[in-house]
C-alpha cells in the first residue's frame, strides 16, 4: 500500500481509488472458488513446473489437487494445492521433498473487513476520505496522499 502510495505522491494532491471485496463470510467466498475451471488454474501450475523447470525425479503435476485453507484471524483465502503423495524432485540441484497433503499457497485472497483495510491503508500513509457501498460485499474506498 505504501508502493502504491508513492505513485501520486510528488504531486499537489493526489487521489487513489481502491475497490475491495469485504465480504467477512469467508466460508461463502470459498465456495465460489469451486468451480472447475478455478481448480484447474490453481493445480496447473504444476505442470508450468514440469514444463519450464523440468523437475528431476518422482514429480507428477496430475497428483496434486486444489485444497484452499481459511484462515479467519487474518481475514485470508490460501489457494493452495498439495500433492495426493509424497513426491521427492530435485530442481537445478535443490532438492525438494513434499510430502502428501503439504500446502503450496499459489494464491491469497485477502477479504479484509472494510475497517481493517482503511486501518491498514492508512497505516500505510494513505488518509481516508469517503466510503461509498456499492453492494453488501463490495466496498470502494477514496484515499488520498499528501505530498
Amino acid at each position: 500500500l505504501k508502493t502504491l502510495g508513492n505513485t501520486v505522491k510528488g504531486n499537489k494532491r493526489g487521489n487513489i481509488l481502491l475497490s475491495i471485496d469485504a465480504n467477512p463470510d469467508l466460508d461463502a467466498a470459498l465456495a465460489a472458488y469451486q468451480h472447475p475451471s478455478w481448480n484447474n488454474m490453481m493445480t496447473g501450475l504444476m505442470y508450468d513446473v514440469k514444463d519450464m523447470l523440468k523437475p528431476e525425479g518422482d514429480f507428477n503435476p496430475s497428483l496434486w489437487h486444489y485444497s484452499p485453507v481459511i484462515d479467519r484471524e487474518h481475514h485470508v483465502i490460501h489457494q493452495a494445492i498439495s500433492p495426493s503423495n509424497d513426491q521427492n524432485f530435485s530442481i537445478d540441484g535443490t532438492e525438494f521433498n513434499i510430502k502428501s497433503g503439504e500446502h503450496f499457497v499459489v494464491k491469497n485472497n485477502f477479504k479484509y473487513p472494510y475497517d481493517v483495510f482503511v486501518g491498514l491503508c492508512e497505516q500505510a500513509g494513505l488518509t481516508h476520505e469517503e466510503n461509498a457501498k456499492t453492494s453488501r460485499r463490495f466496498n470502494v474506498a477514496i484515499l488520498s496522499v499528501e505530498a
